[in-house]
């Protein structure tokens, strides 16, 4: 959110964000730099809206990810983007893709939803196709989905325990990846706020 509160039909009102009005903007960045590479300012509805079909998540990660077809790269995204539908449009364009999924999302798995009894640290997967489902049991449950992942394949991560103490605990690949790739916009916008070049100022200048 760009913070702006005069007189724009292109102005966006979201209660849940620090910056509260303003101009909306997707943005798809490096995960390593925060540099972004592209971004769209959100209008509202449009001629180019999504199709019946097709999300507003996925139209926009689609559409900033044009450039990268046939590329190879991965991409991150969260919940708000992620889709079944999504994954298997990337990876016909040959972009590889995990990121968080919300358990309502139509085409997830029955068997991830149910509440089975699972300790911290243990998980369970689902495969259809060329996209792979991880459920991971942390402080509550986390789904994950990727195209590019081995489902079965686990890494380690440190954690730390109520106590203080940290511990070495197994976790999928796919939400390892997530994790250490995840945010690259968030750190544009602690980039853009630190060093901001814009002033306040109490000059007048008259025309």
């Amino acid at each position: 959110m760009i913070l702006f509160k005069g007189r724009s039909y292109r102005k966006q009102y979201n209660p849940m964000k620090p910056i509260k009005i303003g101009y909306k903007v997707w943005c798809l960045a490096d995960s390593k730099s925060g540099y972004v590479l592209t971004f769209a300012i959100y209008t509202g509805k449009s001629n180019s809206s999504p199709s019946p079909g097709d999300t507003l998540g996925e139209w926009i990660v689609i559409n900033l990810s044009v450039h990268l077809r046939n590329t190879g790269v991965l991409v991150t995204f969260d919940n708000f983007f992620m889709s079944i539908n999504l994954m298997n449009e990337l990876r016909t364009r040959k972009i590889y893709a995990v990121g968080a999924v919300r358990n309502n999302r139509k085409g997830l798995s029955g068997a991830l939803k149910e509440k089975t009894k699972m300790n911290r640290g243990e998980y369970t997967y689902k495969t259809k196709g060329c996209v792979a489902a991880n459920k991971r049991i942390n402080s509550m449950p986390v789904f994950m989905l990727t195209n590019v992942n081995n489902p079965a394949a686990v890494t380690s991560v440190n954690r730390k325990n109520k106590d203080g103490t940290k511990s070495t605990v197994p976790c999928p690949a796919a939400i390892s990846h997530y994790n250490t790739r995840i945010g690259a916009v968030h750190r544009f916008d602690q980039f853009r706020e630190r060093y901001a070049i814009g002033r306040f100022t109490l000059k007048k200048y008259s025309e």
